[in-house]
């Protein structure tokens, strides 16, 4: 009997120390001084609780700093002490690869006077700037764009576009890698886990190992992802539901081996979430031609443009993406990249609005209601190959097609019991390929590119109307609520072939020159047909562009001196004309540094630019029920710009401060002309004067000196002024934009923390002389309470805007909530937004064209409650 019980006990016992030793962790880690000395000795503590109190564990940390510590559960607090440093204290959620601690010396020593500090979590060596990234993190972090939008300096927008001091970086490198192409580098930011993240550097003189970045007269800039090294697959995984049959489901994988890196995503909602941005497209659809002095112009149409935005009357919005890139490195002398992308929406909006055409103060009522559907599919393959230090060609083709349909319909009172219904089925081709070979010769580099696109569009519009309101010759309705029907087709064909060949040569370390020519080849064709009319019109440019610069290195002061000569010519049968023209366009730049992060930079320019064939066609299109555009009068297709532009950036580890400002005239830029017939309007264009703009700003972050709180400003002014002709009467319209904005961020290393966001803009628009004198004031402020302990984190927004003018106001409230629980690496999750308007609510706005104002009503996207699943690697 003894020795049963004797062999439950021992059994038992063993059960039980075998649960306990198998539900310990080991976490191993480096101790080091904020210069890279490693640090033994140093004394390691694990704590159950953010307070510190509850020792769970302790080491002592070795030779080369290292330590291990044996841990039951997390989340963990690690603290970490030696004698001569302060004591850091980190909160670790899972078992990292290698847990890297930073001390901060007690004392340092500056010009033979001992000054303390205040460790900040930034580190200035030279042009890099190095962030603690833990420092940062308060454990509410999912995504390394969480991470990067806490550091001083550092901006992520809803893409993932990665910018410093206000402008995008160039390269966004893991570990010192660059592994990801522009297309899917915001992908990588957006998905990548917040857990994998070790440190974050800026490297503001970035030198890749492309000779084509050494013809830039910029030095381009890094952000470098610091990682453990040891994880080369993440991802996540998501899927959530709700109430009104919303939901919201994402799959991402990323590679980060150094051969084969990429990213995949797969994701769709129906919440109104945008799944590719109007900046996005623009990025997928262009190559990396770049030629001369900025002529280059990516010109989309009305209906492309139409079918990339969202309307803020949008009711119900469905949209998902597939996307898959790759980048793949068999060796050091080839590299191919590919990518493949699919986007498909669906988007339902209504509104109702009041018009006041031209200088008449009678208004009309209008309603409409639109469904628009849209596809689109892009495809890139790029070679890049090197066969030897001082030769490199890059290869890039592009194919992309877009897919889309409106149906508008309207009612009106202008014509009594008007009512049309307009179906637009729009199709676009793009077919370009880019060619660059780099060459090092000497002291200099030769580069020679050329850039072939063709672009192939074609647009079906069907109007149904029951009143004849257009000067055109109806066909018979379908029904008879619509009597009257139109019918159109328009096909545009552009084809562009730009070449360009450049010579730079280092004279020494102080000076560099720059020389290039390209000839530009442009053709814009466009037909346009209704019943019983065919009409053609054709612009052919021929475009010469030479540029020598020279880049002067003298200590502290960088000069770019510039200039630019371009003969253009262009033959057409427009009411334009055939003529040439010559431009010398000089430019010049000076930048001060005080130090490598404290700068002021001037800058003055002189530029070309291309009217777009939009407005200087000759054809009287119908563009709208009651709408014919063309019929322009403008002689010159070509702008001149002179710009003058100014900017200031400062930089410690407490702050990051720039201020910046620019103002921009344009010659004989093109005034929009419309006025009435009858029923009906028409919209051209004629030669105006010049238009002039001014933009300036400001913005500040700042961490505080009595508290672990981050303080950001910020502030921004625009002012336009173009002219116009309403009436055949020339008339001057203004402009003008101001906001000013701001926010309280914390970082305890505690449960709680909090973010605060306030902001003010106010918007005036005023044409001379007339009826049409508008502003508008919007103020906003915005509260998110976090929270972060053991496996549960989350955080409670509460906003509130209000918007006034002269003939509207609007106050919205906005509840929302994000709850996650974690079980290892899955996240069981309830989300909400916007809950106090979960049946949609109503917004008024106003907004203007040439000739007509117009009050709007429009229905905005319900709020949404979800319950879901997560799961990151």
């Amino acid at each position: 009997m003894k020795n049963k019980i004797l062999n439950i006990l021992t059994t038992v016992l063993l059960l039980f120390f075998s649960t306990e030793m198998a539900a310990q962790h080991t976490i191993k880690g480096q101790v080091r001084s904020l210069v890279g000395k490693e640090i033994t000795a140093a004394t390691i503590n694990a704590f159950s609780d953010s307070t510190c109190k509850k020792l769970t564990s302790y080491a002592i940390s070795k030779q080369k700093g290292l330590f291990e510590l044996k841990v039951k559960q997390f989340p963990v607090w690690v603290s970490a002490s030696s004698i001569g440093y302060k004591k850091e204290v980190l909160r670790v959620d899972s078992v990292p690869e290698m847990l890297q601690i930073v001390l901060e010396d007690e004392t340092h020593t500056l010009s033979e006077v001992i000054v303390k500090q205040r460790y900040t979590g930034v580190k200035v060596v030279g042009d890099t700037v190095k962030f603690n990234t833990n420092f940062f993190k308060n454990g509410t972090e999912m995504t390394v764009a969480d991470v990067l939008r806490k550091l001083p300096g550092v901006n992520v927008d809803g893409n993932g576009a990665v910018a410093y001091e206000g402008k995008r970086v160039d390269y966004l490198l893991v570990d010192g890698k660059d592994l990801f192409s522009k297309e899917n580098s915001g992908i990588a930011v957006k998905n990548m886990n917040a857990a994998l993240m070790t440190g974050a550097e800026i490297w503001k003189n970035y030198q890749s190992d492309k000779l084509s970045d050494e013809l830039k007269n910029i030095k381009t800039v890094a952000i470098n992802i610091k990682t453990a090294q040891k994880i080369k697959i993440t991802g996540n995984l998501s899927a959530g539901g709700g109430i009104k049959n919303k939901a919201d489901g994402k799959a991402s994988l990323i590679s980060l081996y150094d051969k084969l890196s990429g990213t995949a995503l797969l994701s769709g909602n129906n919440l109104g979430h945008e799944v590719i941005s109007y900046m996005d497209y623009l990025n997928y659809i262009t190559t990396a031609m770049n030629v001369g002095n900025g002529v280059m112009m990516r010109e989309l149409n009305e209906t492309e443009s139409m079918m990339q935005s969202i309307p803020d009357g949008a009711v119900k919005n469905k949209a998902g993406i597939v996307a898959v890139s790759t980048k793949h490195v068999p060796n050091k002398k080839f590299t191919l990249e590919s990518s493949v992308l699919y986007t498909a929406k669906s988007v339902s909006d209504r509104s109702s609005s009041i018009e006041s055409y031209l200088d008449s103060n009678n208004t009309v009522n209008k309603a409409f209601e639109n469904n628009k559907r849209s596809r689109f599919l892009n495809i890139k393959l790029s070679e890049t190959w090197r066969p030897n230090r001082k030769l490199e060609i890059v290869n890039i083709s592009k194919f992309s097609l877009l897919d889309g349909d409106n149906v508008q319909k309207l009612s009106s009172d202008e014509v009594k019991d008007y009512n049309q219904s307009t179906s637009e089925a729009y199709k676009n081709f793009r077919l370009s390929n880019f060619l660059m070979a780099t060459k090092k010769l000497g002291k200099g580099f030769l580069n020679g590119k050329v850039n072939l696109e063709l672009v192939r569009g074609n647009n079906d519009m069907d109007l149904n109307t029951n009143e004849a309101l257009l000067p055109r010759t109806y066909l018979p309705g379908t029904d008879d609520l619509y009597g009257y029907r139109l019918m159109t087709n328009t096909k545009d064909l552009n084809l562009k072939i730009n070449s360009e060949i450049a010579y730079k040569l280092n004279i020494s370390r102080m000076f560099t020159f720059n020389t290039r020519v390209g000839y530009n080849y442009l053709k814009y064709e466009y037909k346009y047909g209704e019943p019983r009319i065919e009409q053609k019109e054709y612009v052919d440019f021929n475009e010469i562009q030479s540029q020598v610069s020279l880049t002067s290195h003298i200590r502290k002061l960088d000069i770019s001196l510039e200039s630019a000569f371009n003969l253009h010519n262009w033959q057409t049968n427009t009411a334009l004309g055939g003529n040439h023209k010559f431009y010398i366009l000089p430019s010049l730049s000076l930048k001060y540094k005080f130090t490598q992060m404290h700068d002021i930079e001037f800058k003055v320019s002189k530029a070309v630019r291309r009217v777009p064939f939009s407005q200087i066609t000759s054809l009287p299109i119908i563009s709208r029920y009651n709408i014919l555009s063309g019929n322009t009068e403008i002689k010159n297709p070509y702008t001149e710009d002179i710009a003058y532009d100014f900017s200031y950036h400062l930089f410690n580890p407490q702050t990051s401060l720039g201020i910046y400002a620019g103002y921009n005239r344009t010659s004989e830029s093109p005034a929009i002309f419309s006025i009435r017939k009858d029923n009906y309007y028409i919209s051209s264009y004629k030669a105006g004067g010049p238009s002039d703009s001014f933009h300036g700003g400001a913005y500040l972050q700042q961490q505080l000196p009595f508290a672990p709180i981050d303080f950001s400003a910020n502030l921004s002014a625009h002012k336009f002024t173009s002219q116009m002709f309403i009436d055949d009467i020339l008339k001057e319209s203004k402009n003008t934009y101001f906001s000013v904005g701001g926010g309280l961020s914390s970082r305890f290393k505690r449960r709680w923390n909090f973010e605060l966001e306030y902001g003010y803009k106010t918007n005036h628009h005023k044409v001379e002389n007339s009826h049409i004198d508008f502003s508008s004031n919007t103020w906003s402020i915005r509260e998110k309470i976090l929270y972060a302990h053991k496996q549960l984190t989350g955080n409670v927004r509460l906003g509130y805007w209000k918007t006034s003018s002269q003939i509207f106001k609007n106050d919205l409230w906005d509840l929302g909530f994000d709850i996650r629980y974690k079980i290892k690496k899955i996240q069981l999750f309830v989300s909400g937004e916007n809950l106090l308007k979960l049946n949609g609510y109503d917004m008024t706005n106003v907004s203007f064209s040439s000739f007509y104002s117009s009050q709007t009503i429009y229905r905005k996207m319900p709020g949404h409650l979800l319950l879901g699943l997560s799961y990151q690697f």
